[in-house]
C-alpha cells in the first residue's frame, strides 16, 4: 500500500479518451488494474500542460491550456463513474478518509505548470474544478517565476509579484504548493510567503546527484520546517546521473533525507509516465518490492509505512484545506 504524489498518466491517455484503456492499457507505467491490484490507497494525477515543441505532444489539435484542463478532468470524471465501485476523485483529506474507508482508490488532480494562471481569479477557478496540487512550474519560464537551471544566476531567479500573489491566493483557497521544477530563489520565496506546508513532490538530493531539479540540505530542512514532504522520484538522471537505476540507487536518496530531514519528511513520487530510461521500481508492483527491499536493508517497518503513505497522510491531515 502506498501514496504516490506525482504521475503524468494521463498524457497517455487523453488522446483516445477511452476509460477502459485506462482501466487495462499496456502503454503506461500505471493503469487502474495496476493501481488497484496492489492496493494503492491514493494516485495524485498531473494534468501536464505539455509544450508542443517536445516529444510529449499528444497530438489532439490545438488547444487551450483551459480547454486541455477541462478535457483531463472530463477523461478522469467518466473514469470514475465507469468504476466507481473501486476509484473516486477526492479534493482533500476527509474525501480521502471516506474513500479509504470504502476500500477505494483515491485520485486527486494536479496541474503540472501554473502558466495557466493568468490572473489571480484564475486560483479559485482551478479549486473549484477540484484541483488539490499545483505545480507553480515546469522547466520554462511562467507568470509566476522561474524555472530551475544549471546556471546560478538563473537559479537565483525568485517568484515574480504576480507569483507572490499565487502563493498567497493558493493558500486562502487550500491547494497545495508543489515546488518541483521551480528555481532555488523560487523556492525561497514559496518558503517565506506560504503560511502552509508545501511539497516537493517529484525531486531527488542534490549532495548525492548534482542536478538543478533536486534539493540541497537547507532546502531539506527548510520543507521539513514548514511540516512538508518530498517525493522521490525514480528518473535515473535525478538518482545517479545515467540511464539507469536500481532499489540501491533509491534507497540512498531516501537515507540521505531521512538523515538530513528525519523520518517525518520522506514520501514517494514517482513521476511515472513522465520519464524514460531504465528505472528500477517502474510499476506498482515494483514500488512494493522496494518497500520490502527497503524493510530487509535497515528500513524498520514503522519508516517504510511512514515513507509509504503515512507522511502524506499526515501532511494532508494538516493542511487547510480552504
Amino acid at each position: 500500500m502506498y501514496i504516490d504524489l506525482h504521475c503524468d498518466t494521463i498524457i497517455k491517455y487523453i488522446k483516445d479518451e477511452k476509460v477502459e484503456n485506462f482501466m487495462y492499457g499496456e502503454n503506461s507505467d500505471i493503469n487502474l488494474k495496476k493501481l488497484l491490484d496492489n492496493k494503492v490507497k491514493a494516485q495524485f494525477m498531473a494534468i501536464y500542460l505539455y509544450n508542443e515543441d517536445y516529444g510529449d505532444n499528444p497530438k489532439i489539435g490545438k488547444i487551450s491550456d483551459w480547454d486541455y484542463i477541462d478535457k483531463c478532468i472530463d477523461f478522469l470524471k467518466e473514469t470514475s463513474k465507469e468504476y466507481s465501485k473501486e476509484i473516486e476523485i477526492v479534493k482533500n483529506y476527509s474525501q480521502y478518509a471516506r474513500a479509504k474507508e470504502d476500500n477505494k482508490l483515491s485520485l486527486f488532480i494536479t496541474i503540472e505548470d501554473g502558466r495557466c494562471i493568468r490572473e489571480i481569479d484564475d486560483i479559485k477557478k482551478l479549486k473549484n474544478k477540484g484541483i488539490s496540487l499545483i505545480t507553480l512550474l515546469w522547466n520554462n519560464r511562467n507568470k509566476i517565476g522561474h524555472p530551475h537551471s544549471k546556471l546560478e544566476e538563473e537559479n537565483k531567479l525568485g517568484l515574480t509579484d504576480f507569483g507572490i500573489e499565487v502563493i498567497k491566493e493558493m493558500n486562502k483557497n487550500g491547494i497545495i504548493i508543489d515546488v518541483s521544477h521551480l528555481s532555488k530563489g523560487g523556492f525561497w520565496d514559496v518558503y517565506k510567503y506560504s503560511k502552509y506546508p508545501f511539497m516537493a513532490t517529484h525531486s531527488n538530493v542534490k549532495s548525492i546527484q548534482d542536478h538543478s531539479r533536486n534539493l540541497d540540505d537547507e532546502q531539506i530542512k527548510a520543507i521539513v520546517n514548514k511540516g512538508g514532504v518530498i517525493g522521490l522520484n525514480v528518473f535515473p538522471p535525478f538518482t545517479n546521473g545515467t540511464n539507469k537505476a536500481e532499489f540501491k540507487d533509491y534507497k540512498e536518496h531516501l537515507q540521505y533525507i531521512f538523515k538530513i530531514g528525519g523520518e517525518d519528511i520522506i514520501a514517494l513520487g514517482t513521476d511515472f509516465d513522465g520519464i524514460n530510461g531504465n528505472y528500477g521500481i517502474n510499476s506498482p508492483s515494483k514500488v512494493l518490492e522496494f518497500m520490502n527491499y527497503l524493510n530487509i536493508n535497515g528500513f524498520s517497518m514503522e519508516l517504510v509505512e511512514k515513507f509509504a503513505y503515512k507522511n502524506v497522510e499526515r501532511f494532508m491531515q494538516e493542511f487547510n484545506w480552504g
